[in-house]
């Protein structure tokens, strides 16, 4: 059988070709072309190329996605795939030690070799050694040990990352006895412990639990590509629901609050899901249209972010200068302290007590500053990953299906927000606003089921009270 990808293979590539010809097609022929072509060639089967069969999903490399569709079992092979996905995908958190090694050598093997041909020969030695070593190792017999025999759970995994004990500090007194409920934050007592991750590590799990809690399906039976990115112009986020066989958004201020008994504030009416979604991929689309005006939007946002960051940089170089002080203070106190006695000694001794502590919050002060300035979302190596990004997975973006597209919206921080006909669209990238497409008409059966309800329809509670509304 062929097998078709773009040229210049990579890390994730090198692994597919080794998956495929060694567990998947013994005798399969590979073909390389240039990134972008259009059509793509009948015969072959495509991998690694946006919106085809084995490509990215979830947020998972192309290797993952061929063990999922060949139900491949091998713990082995779950490891490469996780090792592949941290090497080829950008990442908030870093667990896997071999990915930037293996990710290193295959752009190596990329450059001494004189084809694609080439490479893939010697890349097929790499990965049959990193399988054999895996296999062999102490690395991979965790997988096959039992629990107490030193391998971490994933529940484990989960309350480390839940609680802030294991990131340095505890706190006592925050429920009142027994019960679940809670003192005034103000009564707890924190107390400094040793931890068992860093600190950045263990924020960043953070952000990424909101992130997940947010954008979780809940089980939803339809596919919203905008769910947990949307928000009325009211400041209430806007939910996906189904009715009369269309998808919308509508504001969840009404979720909340009965129309009959409280004061309306939102009056927002629900957007067809099919045309705001629309709107929102082709804005995105034509920012990466030209990578030249991209990398402008973004080093104009480089900037603006920066400029944010001023305040803080000025309040930084005044603690400084005030810790400065403090150490100074404390010099002159020492020596004035050897040659005091008496109510002088005591008097300096309290001065002393005082320098220290003034000392200890200047500190603290700095290095919250220190960690608040430090983490900056559009760095120079951020935007030039956002630019590569750009020019290799929104080629051939037509094809691109629902997960390669949400995936590509959340790595932008894409926030929708609706006002009425209109939008905005606020990214990494910049701000995109317009109109909602009118979508047309359509009769069936003397029903008419238009862009939006009737207005009383969006006030109804229930399905039997709208469709009387409708039949007028």
């Amino acid at each position: 059988m062929k097998w078709i990808t773009w040229e210049n293979i990579g890390v994730d590539r090198m692994g597919c070709i080794w998956l495929i010809r060694r567990w998947i097609d013994p005798k399969a022929e590979f073909l390389f072309i240039p990134v972008g072509t259009k059509p793509l060639p009948k015969n072959a089967e495509p991998f690694d190329i946006p919106g085809t069969r084995y490509s990215h999903h979830r947020g998972h490399c192309t290797f993952h996605t061929l063990l999922k569709e060949h139900n491949l079992k091998d713990p082995v092979l779950a490891r490469i795939a996780s090792i592949i996905g941290e090497a080829d995908l950008v990442q908030e958190i870093n667990v896997e030690p071999a990915a930037a090694g293996l990710d290193l050598l295959c752009r190596g093997l990329r450059r001494i070799s004189v084809d694609d041909q080439e490479a893939l020969k010697r890349g097929v030695v790499v990965y049959e050694a990193l399988y054999a070593e895996l296999s062999a190792g102490e690395i991979n017999s965790g997988y096959n040990r039992k629990r107490n025999a030193g391998m971490w759970a994933s529940t484990a995994i989960l309350d480390i990352i839940a609680r802030e004990t294991y990131a340095g500090i505890w706190r006592y007194g925050v429920r009142i006895g027994p019960t679940r409920n809670k003192r005034p934050e103000e009564e707890w007592i924190e107390i400094k412990v040793p931890p068992l991750i860093d600190r950045k590590t263990w924020e960043t799990a953070q952000e990424l639990r909101e992130q997940n809690k947010r954008f979780s399906r809940r089980n939803a039976k339809h596919d919203y590509l905008l769910s947990g990115l949307t928000r009325c112009v009211c400041g209430y986020a806007m939910s996906g629901e189904y009715f009369s066989n269309h998808q919308y958004y509508r504001c969840t201020w009404r979720n909340n609050h009965h129309t009959h008994l409280e004061e309306r504030i939102c009056r927002a009416r629900s957007v067809r899901a099919d045309a705001i979604e629309a709107d929102v991929w082709d804005g995105i689309v034509s920012l990466f249209a030209n990578l030249d005006t991209f990398e402008e939007y973004l080093r104009i946002a480089q900037q603006e972010e920066l400029a944010a960051l001023d305040p803080k940089l000025e309040e930084l170089s005044a603690v400084e200068a005030m810790i400065l002080q403090a150490e100074a203070d404390a010099v002159e106190i020492g020596k004035a302290l050897r040659r005091a006695t008496g109510l002088v000694a005591k008097s300096l001794e309290q001065n002393m007590n005082e320098v220290n502590m003034r000392y200890d919050a200047l500190c603290q002060r700095r290095g919250t500053l220190q960690s608040e300035l430090s983490v900056t979302r559009l760095t120079d190596n951020a935007i030039q990953e956002l630019v590569e990004f750009a020019q290799d997975v929104f080629v051939g973006i037509e094809n691109a299906d629902f997960e390669t597209k949400r995936r590509n919206l959340e790595m932008l921080k894409i926030q929708v927000e609706i006002n009425n006909r209109s939008f905005t669209i606020n990214s990494l990238a910049g701000q995109i606003t317009g109109e909602i497409r009118k979508l047309p008409i359509a009769r069936k059966g003397g029903i008419v089921t238009d862009l939006r309800l009737p207005d009383t329809a969006l006030r109804a509670r229930h399905f039997h009270e709208v469709l009387p509304l409708l039949d007028e």
